[in-house]
Order: C-alpha cells, then structure tokens, then sequence
C-alpha cells in the first residue's frame, strides 16, 4: 500500500470532478495513450486505461464515486494480479483541499522490481503533480 497527500487550492468537490474527467487524463497525464469509461451507474464506471511504463499496459478498474471519496477495484489487466484504492478530498479551508491517495498494486510474478519501483517513488508522485496542476487550472 502506497499513500500520499498533496494540499491543492481549489474545493474538495471540482478535485473529485477532475478525477473524474477521466476523458481528460490523456491531455494532461503523459504516460496515458487512451483511456476508456463506460458508466455503470451515475456514480460509478468502468474504466480501461491504457499507459506506457516501461511497456504499454492494458488495464481495467471499476471507480465508485460517494461523498468525499473515489475509490476502486481491479476488474483485469495485463501483468497486474490486483489494483485497488482512493482518492479521498477534505477542505481545509481558505480555499485549499487536502488530497489523499492510496494504491495497493499486485503484479505478477515476472513483473520486475524496478517496474514497481517506477511506480511508487517516480510515477506517484508526477501523477499527484499532474492532477493537482489540473485541478487548480479552474
């Protein structure tokens, strides 16, 4: 389980509805060639994602979105085993928002460590970056 929390200057609801936007990512998140969701229920949908690590990789989440949070659970994908987590949003007043995330990522087993180390100490921390620029655009 990987967390980590940014401050962003902007409201707890327009943050989730940037994550939300999920037809935006690949404008602004580099490693997404295309992405694809499908609702299921006003608040909640499947989404593929497909990005470029160190190879491309296809997967599938289902995202449910209620009160403060966002979070999901893997449907499938190449190389992942699982994929689960959250955004969760809390305002702290003066305009400004604290996000959390949280990811749990299980590969198989001839996925290398350094993929994984990709992830969590380069990838995590661009990606809260990313969103949080997005967020603030307004």
């Amino acid at each position: 389980m990987v967390k980590s929390e940014i401050i962003v200057e902007c409201s707890p609801e327009h943050f989730l509805d940037t994550v939300w936007n999920f037809s935006e990512y690949p404008h602004f998140l580099k490693e997404v060639r295309s992405i694809d969701a499908k609702e299921i229920k006003p608040d909640e949908r499947e989404v593929t994602y497909e990005i470029d690590l160190i190879k491309r990789v296809k997967y599938t989440l289902r995202m449910k979105r209620s009160g403060n949070r966002i979070e999901w659970t893997f449907v499938k994908g190449d190389m992942m085993k699982d994929n689960r987590g959250s955004w969760e949003v809390e305002d702290i007043g003066d305009g400004k928002t604290k996000v959390t995330y949280q990811v749990d990522i299980k590969f198989g087993l001839l996925v290398p460590g350094s993929v994984v180390d990709m992830l969590t100490k380069v990838n995590l921390p661009q990606m809260l970056s990313a969103f949080k620029t997005q967020a603030e655009k307004k």
